[in-house]
């Protein structure tokens, strides 16, 4: 205890009885008990609030890389989606300007050019009978005014 050995506890007890009478001695046997047991608490204490502060420490730095790490990856996505949106404008750019060019083409063709013939579309069944009717009948009249 205290890094003391036999000889030197049994001396201060040699001396404090000098010093002190016996009726003294227990009260102050026992002051000295709870100084040395506030004393141990302190130290336990202080000892506890190191610990936890270098764990703290030691959170911080982890926060911090985490952070840094986190900082760096928004920093990249924000990069790619700029770079997506410059892409965008430039695909929606070359699009109106195409736009732009086939309407100017198509105005000036409508205006100068000759009217647009008329599409030849198949006749439909119905139609077909229509015609082979129609000419039947002139073929009909033709024979009856010369028989």
């Amino acid at each position: 205890m205290f890094g003391m050995g036999l000889t030197e506890i049994l001396l201060v007890g040699a001396v404090a009885l000098m010093l002190f009478t016996p009726r003294e001695l227990p009260s102050i046997i026992k002051g000295i008990a709870r100084f040395y047991a506030s004393l141990r608490r302190t130290a336990e204490d202080f000892r506890a609030q190191i610990m936890e502060s270098e764990e703290m420490q030691d959170i911080r730095g982890e926060y911090h890389r985490t952070r840094a790490e986190i900082d760096r990856a928004k920093h990249m996505a924000r990069r790619e989606v700029q770079k997506v949106q410059r892409e965008a404008k430039s695909v929606g750019d070359s699009v109106k300007q195409t736009a732009q060019e086939g309407k100017s083409a198509l105005s000036g063709r409508v205006g100068q050019g000759e009217p647009a013939e008329r599409s030849k579309v198949a006749p439909t069944e119905s139609e077909r009978r229509l015609k082979v009717a129609a000419a039947g009948d002139d073929d009909d009249g033709r024979d009856q005014g010369a028989a």
